[in-house]
């Protein structure tokens, strides 16, 4: 049941026409707080100003009891619109940073065009949190459930399986300090845009399913993964985007095959491992 303030129900029995415009607030989960209206021209709402941006209210799915509700949104931009210290929409929305970001519908009535409203006259539609699709150049698909969609959790929350469930360098299960292992060096001569030759000593594997971070050159702040490694020399699981140039430095971080040996042998972190590889496979259960 939607809430009418007295005013918004006095306005909506009194007024022979009204105008609606559909506003949205979306917070992002750094904190940042976006307001937009569908109208032409910026519209104040209790003290917030909504400006203009083209998106369209789809469908909108709500029933009783504890079933996720969702909203569709089609969010129409171009190119020079932009958030988030100079990111594009489509760019910001394909990066993640709109994920999980609360959003708010209402709608404001008017007996004509105003560009200062109360918010006795805000009507709320629909809280919910953003799943972004990908977006296109000109145009986004977002749903948006309800937070009742929190309650969709796997049960029991941790899964028993042979490999570590934890994330490597996550500080509050794996507990291992990623700039304890992190290696600095260059590329070597006779590299190319996916074996890298440099002075890095150490064991053959020991950076296998790791990554690269490029600080300097063609390829600053590229990320690769790396597929294997020998001392000397890294093999990346895909091409750089440039040919890297000799003396283009980077930073190195060993990977992580889950098992119980490696995270004996090399992280010496046995404590904090979280697999279970002496569960019977079922095949073997008696």
């Amino acid at each position: 049941m939607k809430k009418l303030s007295s005013a918004l129900m006095n306005l909506l029995n009194t007024a022979d026409s009204l105008c609606l415009v559909d506003l949205l607030t979306i917070t992002l989960t750094n904190g940042t707080t976006l307001y937009y209206s569908a109208g032409d021209y910026n519209i104040n709402v209790g003290g917030v100003s909504y400006v203009p941006n083209a998106f369209d209210v789809g469908k909108i799915k709500q029933a009783l009891g504890v079933s996720v509700d969702d909203l569709k949104l089609d969010w129409f931009f171009d190119q020079t619109d932009s958030v988030l210290g100079g990111l594009t929409i489509p760019e910001a929305i394909n990066s993640g940073a709109f994920d999980y970001a609360i959003v708010i519908l209402q709608h404001v009535f008017m007996t004509s065009w105003e560009f200062v409203v109360s918010s006795d006259y805000a009507l709320l539609d629909f809280v919910g949190m953003m799943e972004a699709d990908t977006a296109g150049r000109t145009k986004a698909d977002i749903t948006v459930k309800s937070i009742t969609n929190l309650l969709n959790v796997q049960l029991p929350r941790n899964i028993y399986q042979p490999g570590c469930i934890n994330l490597l360098f996550d500080s509050n299960s794996c507990c291992l300090n990623r700039a304890a292992y992190t290696l600095a060096s260059s590329v070597g001569t006779g590299s190319s845009q996916s074996v890298l030759n440099c002075g890095l000593s150490n064991a053959a594997g020991y950076l296998n399913q790791g990554s690269i971070l490029f600080t300097s050159g063609a390829n600053n702040g590229v990320i690769a993964t790396i597929q294997s490694s020998a001392p000397g020399q890294i093999n990346l699981m895909w091409p750089l985007p440039f040919m890297p140039a000799t003396g283009d430095t980077f930073t190195a971080v060993p990977g992580c095959d889950r098992s119980m040996n490696t995270c004996n042998s090399k992280f010496n972190n046995l404590i904090h491992y979280r697999g279970t590889p002496f569960i019977p496979v079922p095949e073997s259960v008696t």
